[in-house]
């Protein structure tokens, strides 16, 4: 037996999601074999895969199948964050990228309606994925209403280094809004190109350093910072959010087809404040009506990733600086913050690995 010849049955282990074998995916890293053991190294696609355990199994059954008799199989899960190949169209760049150039991968967190949750979403989101064990960036870029600094109880002023704004580090994570750059009681009052060049600072001087995923807390309507960040920033893929009654899922298609005539894709839409859990028989109650959002997605291909219920303990956490998957990991919103987490960063890899392989 050969380093050559495990890698030779490696070839069989198909992943699930992409449907091709590790080994062409570049998956398996290292094979070493010793006396009575075999170790292979399985670098998953992104920290937060969904199907790790799985994919894990399969590789240890058959490695037994063809090598078990003799040599015990040690299989280590380690990953390897692909960087989304994702492009933007529109006129030349007037952000300068180098920044963000070991960022793999931009989330932005959406929708063309406001008070849906998508500062909240996209907090609990970096923290789930951060939580995965990536690295991960969170931008602010509601310019009017910048929130993330209450959510994640962060005060002062970031510091400047080598003309670099250092964003703060807080929960595992790298953090900078706006709001930790001005008088956060004052209302901001800027006209689109100042607006604009905002935007671009955000971008062009903070020091963001090597992030496997920076989320963007976009604001919302369809105006200068959108177009802006369409036309200029690598976005890997737009999350949008709704709550489910037909008025906000109107404004948030709205959005989707924004960013759609932009070349940016739709990684798929979080239903917020979906319904309430009764605290004493448990049953959901739908307290807002609910539109038919399938027939609103049906023609677009864009999946749902999840639904968020209503619950105190949410805007607690928020107004306290403590977001629920921080504060209570193990709380079954947690859980589903994170399942959110897992389908996106598995969205973007596939995307990514099939790219890469000329796979349609």
């Amino acid at each position: 037996m050969t380093k050559e010849s495990v890698i030779e049955v490696l070839k069989t282990v198909i992943d699930p999601e992409v449907g091709v074998d590790i080994v062409r995916m570049g998956m398996v890293k290292n094979v070493e074999i010793s006396d009575g053991e075999i170790k292979c190294e399985i670098a998953l696609t992104t920290p937060a895969c969904p199907l790790a355990t799985e994919i894990k199994e399969n590789v240890k059954k058959t490695l037994e199948e063809n090598f078990g008799k003799e040599h015990k199989i040690n299989i280590v899960l380690v990953s390897d964050v692909r960087k989304s190949k994702e492009t933007t169209i529109g006129v030349q760049r007037i952000v300068n990228l180098d920044t963000i150039k070991n960022v793999k991968n931009i989330i932005g967190v959406y929708s063309c309606k406001g008070g849906v949750g998508k500062s909240t979403l996209s907090v609990n989101l970096a923290l789930a994925l951060a939580k995965a064990g990536a690295k991960v960036g969170l931008l602010d870029l509601d310019l009017h209403g910048p929130n993330i600094p209450l959510m994640l109880g962060i005060v002062g002023t970031p510091k400047i280094r080598d003309s670099k704004i250092q964003p703060v580090e807080v929960m595992g994570m790298k953090v900078l809004s706006i709001g930790l750059l001005i008088d956060n009681s004052s209302p901001v009052v800027w006209r689109g190109p100042i607006q604009t060049t905002a935007v671009k600072q955000l971008f062009e001087d903070v020091n963001w350093g090597d992030l496997d995923y920076l989320i963007l807390d976009l604001p919302p309507g369809s105006g200068d910072i959108q177009l802006t960040l369409a036309q200029n920033i690598p976005i890997s893929g737009i999350v949008a959010i709704s709550t489910p009654q037909l008025v906000a899922v109107v404004d948030t298609i709205k959005g989707i087809n924004l960013f759609e005539k932009m070349g940016t894709p739709n990684l798929g839409i979080v239903i917020n404040m979906a319904y309430y859990i009764c605290s004493h028989c448990r049953e959901k109650n739908y307290i807002f009506p609910k539109a038919d959002i399938d027939l609103y997605l049906k023609d677009k291909n864009i999946p749902i990733l999840g639904e968020i219920p209503i619950d105190p303990l949410i805007a607690q956490g928020s107004d306290q600086g403590k977001p629920i998957v921080y504060e209570y990991p193990e709380h079954e919103i947690s859980k589903i913050y994170q399942e959110i987490a897992s389908k996106v960063a598995s969205s973007l890899s596939v995307r990514t690995v099939k790219r890469e392989l000329n796979i349609k």
